[in-house]
């Protein structure tokens, strides 16, 4: 999988160029194929993830995740995680995590993982030496948080 950022002063976007049968976008275009093996490879369309209130300097895109037909985006510096979701239309944003502000600074969405309806989302606040792990589970459209993993520098 290759990705590519693109920014504007409005809004920053992530190109995802994906690489398997399960996660592409459009019809499949096969990349690679051999005859007597059973596994193939394809190349999906670009698609584009569009988060309309970070900035270039929020660090969105900076990490990413994919699970099926879901995309955990990381913007660090904007203290977030954004959710989204494939449709027939395309991607379309489904969540930012957390709902609410995060303390400014602490870098939540430095790391994503994201498996099925659970999310994972790490943030490493410098300043206080702590690291934290918050999990998220999905319920149809619906993100809450059911836990948070906590550790110090000492």
């Amino acid at each position: 999988m290759e990705a590519k950022r693109q920014s504007t002063a409005r809004s920053t976007s992530l190109w995802l160029l994906t690489l398997s049968l399960v996660a592409c976008s459009g019809e499949p275009q096969p990349l690679l194929e051999n005859e007597d093996a059973e596994d193939r490879f394809w190349l999906g369309a670009p698609a584009s993830l569009t988060s309309e209130d970070t900035t270039p300097a929020d660090g969105f895109g900076s990490v990413l995740a994919l699970s099926g037909d879901t995309a955990l985006v990381g913007a660090p510096y904007r203290g977030a995680a954004y959710v989204f979701h494939r449709t027939t239309e395309g991607w379309r944003q489904q969540a930012k995590l957390p709902p609410e502000p995060t303390k400014n600074g602490d870098g939540f969405g430095y790391s994503v993982a994201i498996d099925g309806d659970t999310a994972l989302i790490g943030a490493w606040d410098g300043e206080a030496k702590t690291a934290s792990v918050r999990v998220f589970v999905r319920t149809d459209t619906t993100w809450e948080e059911q836990g948070q993993l906590t550790t110090t520098d000492e």
